[in-house]
This record gives C-alpha cells, structure tokens and sequence, in this order.
C-alpha cells in the first residue's frame, strides 16, 4: 500500500528547503512506495512547481493570511481531507501548528515539524505581543507534532530546546544529488565571458538579509582593484535581488554576475575558486555541501553549523561579526593558495557521507512507514 505524504512549505522558490524537496521527488525510483505532494502558504507558483507536477506530485495553494486565520485552516482541512494523507511533513517551524490544527481536523494520522533554520526572526526578534504568539505557536507544534526533525544539531536545539527529551525529536541531515563527472566546463566559463586565467568566488543562496550577500559585494569590491581577474557569481535571488544588483554598480556584468536561479548548480561550482557563505545563520546549506564535493574551499560564517564540514580541510571560518576587510583578506588569502581539493577524491569522501541524497530517501521514506505503522497499531 503507497503512504501519501503532503509536505507544506512557504514557497516552492529557488531556496535550499525547496531545492531539496525537488532533489527528493525526483528520485522517484527511491521512494519505495512513498507518493509526495505539496502544499504552498505565502507564495503561488514558484520555480519548482513544474518539476514537482512532472514526476505526479499534486502542489497546493492555500494563501495564508492571519486576518483570514479560519478560512485559511478550512481551506487546508479540506485539502487534507481529500488528499486522504498519511503524513502531513511540515518545512515552517512556528507556522507549523497552524498546519497540524488542519491536519488534525483532518484525520491525517501523523504529524511532521521539520526545523530548518537557528535563528527564528519573525517571532523572537520583533515585538512582545509577535515574542508572545511565537511561544504559543511552539507549545501548540509540541503538543500536536509525532516528530520533530532537525536538519541539524543546531536547528533542533534552537527550536525545541536543550532538553530534547520534553518532545519526540531526531535529526535527518538533507542530502542531495551529486554528478561524479562535470562536462564542458570550458564552454560554461566563457559563457560567462572567463578568461582561461580568470578566477571565480561563487555564492549560492536566497538575496534576503539574513545571507548577507552586501557584505558580499563590499568585500568584493574592496579586492577588485588588486585583483582585477576575480569575477563574483551569485547564484540565486530574493526579494532583495535589485538592491543587490545597483549596490553592484559598474561591476555588475563585467565581473559580478547575477544568474538567478540555475539548475546547473554543481557545474558553476565546478568552475570555480572558492565558495563564499556570510550568512548570519544557517541550519545546514545544501550549497555548502555541493561546493565541498566538487573540492572547492568554503569560507563561511561561525554561525554555520559545523554539521555541514563534510570534509574539513576544506572548511574555512570567519566570526559571525567580522569586517568586510577581514572577508576580504580571507578571500585573498584562500584565492592565492589555490587550495581546492581533487574534485574525484572529493567526490568519493562525500559519497560515504551522511549526506548522499539515495541513503537520506531510504532513511526518510523508513521513518513514514514506522511512524504510520505505529499509528495503526496504537
């Protein structure tokens, strides 16, 4: 019998949570038995929408607001109710009791919250009364939620707490695709407008402030006087995207290049020096971990769990508050060394990881089953 799982996120836009739902609904010949569809509460559409309905997946919208809290959760029973789902998996921490008080209405047996994120701004970094609705929110995930998952240590810890035992809780690394060989690279850096001797930083991640991609950009052009063959390529976009692009100004495709989103991920990072991560926070990036297997030195934030240093001679760190000089300088330094790994030897270390995306399925698809089974059984 085929477990139906409906996953709810925010959007289903270029973002890591999203790029790894596709990467999952893709492997479909993984999913032993294991039907996903997805659900969509802030944003219709999205750049994943056409790849997830290839594969057989059903997307939902339902557009949330709070002044239409009770249409909105009818709106979700009802999808829940005619999906008949085994498995409701929730990607939006405190929002996520929202969704389980439809889900229950529903019937839907087992109840999902998946924890993505270290820092939660938009309920502990805001007013008393948003400090206050985020608390309730917690305690209503606690109390309706089967599981809670965290995609790290740290991500796990920030929402559910030090005391793990209070709730039923693991963490399930996200894994993605890897492709072993890269081909025409060449053709692809002079798409680019490359120079044989040109060299590339690469940021692969959501244009929103929490990535800091402006601090980026200053570091960037702090180093481009001095070095006039390093190009910036950002792979990605948000909401902050325009911004971005006049901060950029007369660099901006002549040396830093704003590509959007890109399914070639893997073969830009394959053509280039170094990978770049300021975020302020991160649960675990999935970039990070690509860029790791193609044997590319990642200069990355303190506040980047530690879960994602696959192989840690490649793993660089900055505090959280350093300058944009010593971004700069960090940057220089790694560019010099020229101290990228064998992308084959790279390869081989990653695909004994926990992160190797056909292991992490077979794992995810074991827990739906188990937790269906014990349902049943209680």
């Amino acid at each position: 019998m085929e477990l139906k799982v409906c996953h709810v996120t925010a959007t289903l836009d270029s973002g890591g949570i999203e790029r790894w739902l596709l990467n999952v609904n893709n492997q479909q010949e993984e999913l032993k038995g294991v039907h996903l569809d997805f659900m969509t509460l802030l944003g219709t559409g999205g750049q994943f929408v056409a790849g997830l309905k290839a594969k057989g997946s059903c997307v939902f919208h339902v557009p949330f607001r709070w002044r239409s809290l009770f249409s909105s959760v009818a709106l979700m029973t009802r999808y829940f109710r005619e999906g008949k789902y085994d498995v409701v998996h929730s990607h939006l921490d405190y929002m996520s009791a929202v969704v389980f008080v439809a889900a229950r209405l529903a019937g839907v047996p087992v109840l999902i919250n998946h924890i993505h994120k270290t820092v939660f701004p938009e309920f502990e970094e805001r007013s008393a009364k948003e400090r206050i609705a985020g608390r309730m929110l917690r305690l209503l995930c606690f109390w309706l939620a089967d599981l809670h998952i965290g995609c790290s240590t740290d991500a796990l810890k920030a929402f559910v707490g030090a005391d793990q035992s209070k709730v039923r809780s693991i963490v399930h690394f996200c894994g993605t695709p890897l492709v072993k060989d890269i081909q025409h690279g060449e053709t692809l850096r002079r798409s680019l407008g490359l120079q044989p001797d040109d060299q590339v930083a690469v940021h692969v991640g959501r244009h929103v402030a929490e990535k800091r991609v402006s601090l980026l950009l200053q570091a960037f052009r702090q180093i481009s006087g001095e070095n006039s063959r390093l190009h910036l390529v950002l792979i990605g976009m948000g909401p902050d995207s325009e911004k971005l692009k006049q901060d950029a100004g007369h660099l901006l495709g002549h040396r830093i290049h704003f590509l959007g989103y890109r399914e070639d991920v893997q073969a830009l990072l394959a053509v280039s020096d170094i990978f770049v991560l300021p975020s302020r926070f991160e649960g675990l990036p999935v970039s990070m971990l690509e860029a790791q297997a193609r044997g590319l030195p990642c200069l990355v934030s303190d506040s980047v769990t530690r879960e994602a240093d696959v192989i840690a001679s490649l793993i660089h760190r900055l505090p959280s508050g350093a300058s944009v000089s010593e971004w700069a300088n960090e940057m220089q330094r790694l560019l010099a060394s020229r101290s990228a790994m064998d992308p084959a030897s790279a390869y081989q270390i990653f695909e004994q990881s926990p992160f190797n995306l056909t292991r992490e399925i077979e794992l995810l698809c074991e827990l739906y089953v188990q937790l269906v089974s014990g349902k049943s059984e209680s």
